[in-house]
């Protein structure tokens, strides 16, 4: 019974520690057309030259990559100023989804790979979960008309 309090206990400290910032655009719980492109504004994204921002859009229900929607070095993501702003243009079934900013290849304090165990920001950088839905009129006109 200690053993699992303490498991608990480390568990519950982690999840306390591990911060979630989110994007300040699109508002939680926005709409879209597929087809469209959506504005998402992040802050807290790192402006270090050599770190590469990837950029990747998830499924809110089981948090799985749909696909990649870009990498970005530090110079593009400072150049924005304090936010780092992007648009994609919305080319995925619909459904309900999120996207995440994550830097790759950072290097740890003790100059190894990232093992995640040592740093200070693997902090997630996520937006609200938004969702995409097929216009209401997509249907084509001309099947209306269709003869029987």
């Amino acid at each position: 019974m200690k053993s699992f309090t303490l498991c608990l206990l480390s568990c519950m400290i982690a999840i306390a520690l591990a911060k979630v910032s989110y994007f300040e655009f699109p508002a939680p719980n926005s709409i879209y057309y597929q087809g469209t492109p959506i504005q998402f504004v992040a802050n807290g994204v790192s402006h270090d030259d050599d770190v590469t921002i990837r950029v990747s859009l998830h499924t809110s229900s089981d948090s799985r990559v749909v696909k990649i929607l870009g990498d970005f070095n530090g110079k593009e993501v400072s150049s924005s100023g304090d936010d780092f702003a992007f648009t994609w243009l919305a080319d995925v079934p619909a459904g309900q989804y999120y996207v995440e900013a994550a830097e790759l290849e950072e290097e740890d304090e003790d100059e190894d790979e990232d093992d995640g165990e040592d740093d200070e920001e693997d902090d997630r950088n996520i937006s609200y979960n938004f969702q995409i839905v097929t216009w209401p009129y997509a249907a084509p006109i001309y099947s209306r008309y269709k003869k029987k």
